[in-house]
């Protein structure tokens, strides 16, 4: 009975083992499939970035607080929320996980606003040279002036 219970557990872990090797390879199938298109949700990326983003995603090359491996996006959170606190930061990144549309929406509507204002500066900026730029020169007179002469110089 005893054989037959260790065999049901090391065939359940057996089962476990395949399930979770073929969540990981599907796993970085996407991540590679969603980084190899260069282009991130209208973000067109560059080869450098595509290769920090994919091994950031996907190896676990660094140490958790755990204890266990963890990739760069656990060890980048873990450092801002625990090593380093950049509270900020870390609300910036929940909201845009939490509520991607909105969080976008709100970053392109404080770029359009940042555009308005350097167009107003620019625009100010330009009519506050007209303004005091030099008037148009009139032209000068070019009558000469002379001296009103008598006849003869020696003449006297």
């Amino acid at each position: 009975m005893q054989e037959h219970v260790v065999a049901q557990r090391l065939a359940k872990q057996e089962q476990m083992k395949r399930q979770q090797q073929a969540a990981s390879e599907a796993y970085m199938q996407n991540v590679y499939n969603t980084v190899a298109a260069a282009d991130l949700n209208g973000i067109k990326l560059d080869k450098r970035s595509q290769n920090l983003i994919y091994t950031g995603l996907v190896q676990p090359n660094y140490p958790s607080i755990s204890g266990k491996q963890t990739n760069l996006l656990g060890h980048l959170l873990e450092k801002y929320q625990y090593v380093e606190p950049n509270y900020p930061l870390i609300a910036e990144a929940l909201w845009l996980l939490a509520d991607p549309d909105g969080y976008r929406s709100k970053v392109k509507e404080q770029g359009k606003a940042a555009q308005v204002e350097k167009t107003v500066r620019q625009l100010k900026t330009e009519q506050a040279k007209m303004a005091t730029s030099t008037p148009v020169v009139e032209k000068e007179e070019t009558t000469q002036r002379r001296i009103p002469r008598n006849g003869n110089f020696f003449k006297r």
